[in-house]
């Protein structure tokens, strides 16, 4: 599921993808507002195994957005407020205990705001967003698994991870007490030129790094390199029936 506004003012320009790749149902939640104040933009995982984690992922999404687009003012102090925001719309609508046999519902969150020359990013769970300048990584987040875990410790390779049998352990998450800890960068400079990737494990299973800047260094536009990468994706899940759900926001800065 997801959805979008768009201002023609906006300095950023845009393209969206959420599919539910070979499962029944679709987890992942996407979407994003640009307007001549910034562009704010949310992606989420609901977990599986937990019930509601599409209503789960689509909540945390729409809160995120509604409570940063409502801010006078964007800062790292707001960005960290909507996030807290989105978690208590959760608990508020779901409860944050686990009851007897039932596991609550629960998602990852991966948000990003552009206002004026600065990007703020934050993230719980294991979506990921991506910074590019000069057509390179600049800077993606961290991963909150046990994988991620386990290289940092040396354990595995980077390109590992998206191999790991822990890769989905999720250590943590929203929707949860416990489990709640976002992550926030310090805030990037932007200037033209730049680009910005959100995605789910889903797409980043499948879309390396390499894959990213290669595609994105032949592509003049978000829609054209999003479009580049889903054909990569569709190949290396060619024959592969239960493939998870994914998503991913592209982002042009002007």
């Amino acid at each position: 599921m997801s959805f979008f506004i768009r201002d023609e003012s906006a300095a950023f320009e845009s393209a969206l993808v959420c599919e539910k790749g070979g499962r029944e149902r679709n987890e992942d939640y996407a979407a994003y507002r640009e307007t001549k104040n910034g562009g704010f933009y949310a992606l989420c995982d609901g977990l599986g195994g937990h019930r509601g984690g599409d209503e789960a992922s689509k909540t945390a999404a729409e809160a995120f957005l509604k409570s940063i687009t409502d801010a006078k003012n964007v800062s790292s102090e707001s960005v960290a407020e909507a996030a807290d925001f989105a978690q208590n719309t959760l608990l508020e609508k779901f409860g944050g205990k686990q009851q007897p046999g039932v596991l609550s519902p629960r998602t990852t969150g991966a948000f990003l705001v552009l206002s004026g020359d600065k990007a703020f990013v934050c993230n719980i769970g294991d979506s990921r967003v991506y910074h590019m300048s000069g057509g390179k990584i600049e800077f993606v987040t961290n991963d909150h698994s046990v994988a991620y875990l386990s290289y940092l410790s040396g354990e595995i390779e980077y390109g590992d991870i998206r191999t790991s049998p822990d890769q989905n352990r999720l250590i943590r998450s929203m929707g949860d007490n416990e489990k709640y800890n976002p992550e926030y960068a310090d805030p990037i400079e932007i200037k033209s030129g730049d680009a910005f990737l959100l995605c789910s494990d889903g797409f980043w299973e499948y879309v390396t790094e390499q894959d990213m800047e290669k595609t994105l260094n032949a592509s003049k536009t978000p829609s054209r390199w999003l479009a580049k990468m889903l054909r990569i994706h569709a190949a290396n899940t060619k024959g592969i029936k239960d493939n998870d759900n994914f998503s991913a926001i592209t982002v042009f800065v002007n």
